[in-house]
């Protein structure tokens, strides 16, 4: 998270596929909460238990969960998706990435499958969900050797933008 956070301070934006256009205003919106619950928080304590380490703890505690937040916020802008040359590789903002080999990919295709949120990586049957928000692409693969991905054939996940992620997959797998 620190290092997400500190890429995004310095601007350094990796080139790629952005997800969680969905996701963002909700991080906004926590964020927010966070900062005015903390105010009120530390004014309440300050006020009733002035002299004691209480309100230095928690105003610790305020900017640890601050931190966090912006850390999923800065980490949705500098872990991208990407197509490298051998593997397409599927991000989780700051929690978890799949990395899929290209010679392992069959085919890809739209679709519209109706998710709320983040939802990590899902596995049901052959499917795995790995979205944020609706998932608008699905990968259909061979067997990978990733044992999070066993039996898996289809993973379904989010781009924001799916057309141009579509026309950078073909031209990587054309040439």
């Amino acid at each position: 998270m620190i290092r997400c956070l500190v890429e995004w301070l310095f601007r350094r934006r990796s080139l790629g596929f952005h997800y969680g256009r969905s996701f963002r205003p909700i991080i906004l919106v926590l964020l927010v909460l966070t900062i005015v619950e903390g105010v009120i928080a530390e004014l309440v304590l300050g006020y009733l238990l002035a002299g004691t380490f209480w309100p230095w703890l928690t105003l610790a505690l305020h900017v640890y969960g601050l931190l966090w937040v912006l850390g999923v916020l800065a980490s949705l802008e500098v872990r991208p998706h990407v197509i490298e040359d051998d593997a397409l590789v599927l991000r989780d903002s700051a929690f978890s990435q799949l990395s899929i080999p290209l010679s392992a990919v069959r085919s890809f295709s739209k679709i519209s499958r109706a998710g709320v949120l983040r939802s990590g990586l899902k596995v049901q049957g052959d499917v795995a969900m790995f979205a944020y928000g609706d998932a608008n692409i699905t990968v259909h693969i061979e067997p990978v050797d990733d044992p999070r991905l066993a039996g898996v054939r289809q993973i379904q996940f989010t781009v924001d933008d799916r057309e141009s992620f579509l026309a950078a997959v073909e031209g990587v797998r054309a040439a």
